[in-house]
């Protein structure tokens, strides 16, 4: 049973990258992409594997889009507004922003992604010398 589980979380993951890779096309090619997923399924009498597989592409592509800003103190909305139009330059503007405050920092802001991490604080600073 275990087993067959993690054959199924296998097949999923597989999935999940492949759709990843092709959704990055045109909007038309997308939705021939989750069709012809959807009738794969089907004919192989695993159509129990849909809901997970889209559940985890979701959380996939939003932990992809989720960028968060760590300040020590709360900010003005003039600042945090041009620090999120730099980042969304930057990092692409389809992205989700997440403000948090922690106030071990001291000063200064830390930038953190799916797959980045910018740490521009005097926390950070100190910690180097």
């Amino acid at each position: 049973m275990q087993q067959q589980q993690r054959n199924e979380e296998s097949e999923i993951l597989l999935l999940i990258t492949a759709i990843l890779a092709a959704l990055k096309g045109q909007a038309k090619e997308k939705k021939e992409i989750i069709d012809e997923l959807t009738l794969v399924l089907k004919r192989q009498k695993k159509e129990h594997l849909l809901l997970p597989l889209l559940e985890k592409l979701e959380k996939s592509y939003l932990k992809r889009r989720r960028v968060t800003l760590v300040f020590s103190r709360e900010q003005s909305l003039e600042l945090v507004e041009t620090i999120k139009e730099k980042l969304g330059s930057i990092l692409g503007r389809d992205k989700i922003f997440e403000i948090v405050i922690d106030k071990s920092i001291i000063g200064g802001f830390r930038v953190k992604t799916d797959k980045i991490l910018i740490k521009a604080s005097i926390k950070d600073f100190l910690n180097a010398i």
